[in-house]
């Protein structure tokens, strides 16, 4: 009986342990099984994050291919109108040679009435030529800023709009006066006496004239005040070219001028 008793005493040990081992295996479950449910809510947060990823890189490439068939749109446009800007100075270009040829033979012509108003004028009879006036001394140009020097040209009051363009700027401004040999040009542009410039000037009903000038003087109320003029700049023109030249010439032939030598503008 005793061997028996111990037998089972023993017996019952081994099922305690036993129990206590499932249990802690089972606690151990649990928790891997909690772990198991944490990580797929996790990975179907990834998936859901990926999935807006791709559909953002769907996006974005169609995005980038709309923006390559939009580039390739400007640059074809781009392209045509370089062209057409190319056509636009080559037509310029040959209109001006057009209109030098034209004034080149409207001075042949205007030598030929020369001469034949000489032949026929001596077919008329001799006539007591007046001897020629002689010409007044020029004065030298002053170039100091304030100072206005003396004109050497008829001068028509005339507003005009004028693009001037220097080293560093570009504007667009109005000629108070012009003359062959420079203008006026009304502008709040500080600009150094001396300064080179480039000049279009827009005649009416005339292809722009490209001049190169230099400023000459400046009406600064600062330093004087001349009547009837805005502040700005006397310019120069510095290097017309022959055909230019005669259009400027004819443009101011056929308005009558306002102001003559002695005015307070010049050059």
């Amino acid at each position: 009986m005793k061997k028996q008793s111990l037998a089972a005493d023993a017996l019952l040990r081994s099922l305690r342990s036993l129990e206590a081992e499932r249990k802690l295996i089972q606690g151990r479950l649990g928790k891997k099984k909690t772990r198991l449910l944490t990580l797929g809510h996790t990975e179907a947060q990834i998936e859901k994050e990926a999935g807006a990823l791709e559909q953002e890189i769907r996006e974005l490439a169609s995005a980038q291919k709309r923006l390559a068939e939009k580039k390739k749109d400007i640059e074809l446009r781009a392209r045509a109108i370089g062209q057409q800007r190319t056509d636009l100075i080559n037509q310029r270009r040959a209109i001006y040679s057009e209109v030098e040829n034209f004034h080149g033979s409207l001075a042949i012509l205007d030598q030929k009435r020369q001469k034949q108003e000489v032949e026929l004028a001596g077919m008329q009879g001799p006539r007591a030529a007046a001897p020629p006036r002689p010409s007044p001394p020029r004065r030298k140009k002053m170039t100091v800023a304030g100072e206005i020097p003396l004109r050497s040209h008829k001068r028509l009051s005339f507003e005009v709009e004028v693009n001037l363009t220097t080293k560093h700027n570009f504007f667009t401004g109005h000629s108070q006066n012009i003359s062959e040999g420079g203008l006026f040009l009304a502008t709040d542009e500080s600009l150094p006496v001396g300064t080179p410039i480039d000049l279009t000037i827009h005649l009416p009903e005339q292809i722009p004239i490209e001049a190169p000038g230099e400023v000459r003087w400046l009406q600064n109320n600062k330093q004087f005040s001349s009547p009837g003029l805005s502040p700005g700049v006397g310019v120069a023109f510095t290097g017309l070219n022959k055909g230019d030249q005669r259009v400027l010439e004819q443009f101011i032939k056929l308005r009558a001028p306002l102001r003559r030598d002695g005015d307070s503008s010049q050059d």
